[in-house]
Parts: C-alpha cells; structure tokens; sequence
C-alpha cells in the first residue's frame, strides 16, 4: 500500500489548490475586462470591424457600426455572404488578392479600395484591411477585417485629379512667346523654328492667344501722309 501523505504535505497540497484557483479566478477577471473594453471599441469605431468564414464566406462578427455605414443589422448582416456586401468586381478583387496572399504572404494583412453594397441599393466606396485567423493546426479559418467608409477622401481625390487635369489642359493651349525673335532688319518677317518667314502678325497668332488688329502709329502717318492731320479726325 501506498504511504498516505502526511499533515505537511496535505496542507501543501490544499495551499496549491487554493493558489491555482485564485490564478484561475484573476485569469478569467482579466479576461471579461479585456472582452468588455475590445466591446467597448468595436462599439464606439466610426469602422467596421468583422469576422468572415473562410469555409462559408459568411460574416460571423460585425460591429453595430455596420448599422450607420451600410444600412444592415447586426442579424442581418451574419446572414450575408461577402458577394451579397460587395459589388461582383470588388468581391472578384478581394478574394483573388486574398487567396495571393495566402500563397506568399498569408500573415501579412492586405488593405485595398473595394466597392460595398448599401442596404438601399446604392454602393459606396471603403478601404478594407484584413487579414487571415489560424486554428492550432495553422489552417486559416477566418478573415478578421477593418471597414472604412472613405467617401469624402475619394470625393476629395476625385476633385483634385480633375483640377490637375483641366490645369495641364489649360496650360496645353496656352500658346507663349519665349526667347529671342530672329526679325528680318528690311522687311520684319520673323523666322519660325522650321527656317520660314512670316509676317508678323501672323507669327504671333499662331504663337499666342492674342489678336491683331492694324492702325498706323503717328511716325508712319507723318511720313506717309505729311499733309494728314491726326487732331482734326
């Protein structure tokens, strides 16, 4: 027969249990105050944060934010696949970047512009950052995710690339006349850049944006007309 343990070592015994229970108890404490403020955030973010099975392409966690951004419940929403929230290029462009990601870099998170579906019908742009959940056997089981809304931004950026644009528009038919003018000293013709003459005039409409009109200036009138008097008209 096996000795019983003695007083000491029951009572070391005891003192064990005791210990490993108070561990248990704070373990567990530390993990409802982590639970609750990981809540509290996913609650109170102006994104959404979700999870999606990989098996069944359906959402298994949203964040109520979902309510304000694209229309759904929180019910509804676990009852949608990702090609019912996205249009069908964006859900092509997810899951092609995804599955590229899990062939070279699948602990890496991936952040691309997709294209959500509202619940009335009308899309709205959002940048998606996400990236794939292992089980202990190191198989991906789920995609945890990020959602952003950036319509003002891509409002914004579409402004600024039209303003850009209607710039290099602007400064494309902006004709200027730059650097040293060869003038021929008797007759005045300018030659362009191909060696020909041409008449003032129309070297410079074909140069810039003004136009020519003709007068005589009061040097030429006295020579060419010295008996015209430019007062009395």
């Amino acid at each position: 027969m096996a000795d019983k343990p003695s007083r000491e070592e029951m009572e070391q015994k005891i003192k064990d249990l005791e210990q490993a229970q108070f561990e248990c108890k704070q373990a567990e404490a530390a993990l409802r105050e982590s639970e609750e403020k990981y809540k509290l955030l996913a609650e109170n973010s102006a994104d959404i944060i979700y999870k999606i099975s990989v098996e069944t392409e359906k959402c298994t966690y949203a964040s109520p934010t979902v309510k304000r951004m694209l229309g759904y419940t929180v019910e509804e929403v676990l009852t949608l696949e990702s090609q019912d929230i996205l249009t069908p290029e964006s859900y092509t462009k997810q899951k092609e970047r995804l599955i590229k990601s899990l062939e070279n870099n699948p602990h890496e998170s991936e952040m691309l512009e997709l294209e959500a579906i509202h619940k009335a019908g009308h899309s709205l742009p959002v940048q998606i950052n996400a990236n794939f959940l292992f089980d202990e056997t190191g198989n991906p089981v789920e995609i945890l995710g990020v959602a952003r809304d950036i319509s003002k931004q891509k409002k914004l950026r579409e402004e600024r690339e039209a303003l850009i644009q209607n710039l290099q528009d602007a400064l494309k038919e902006i004709k200027t006349l730059r650097g040293i003018l060869p003038i021929c000293s008797i007759c005045s013709k300018v030659r362009d850049d191909k060696g020909y003459w041409e008449q003032v005039d129309v070297y410079i409409q074909k140069h810039s944006q003004a136009d020519i009109s003709h007068s005589i200036c009061p040097e030429c009138t006295k020579e060419l007309y010295p008996n015209f008097d430019r007062d009395e008209t």
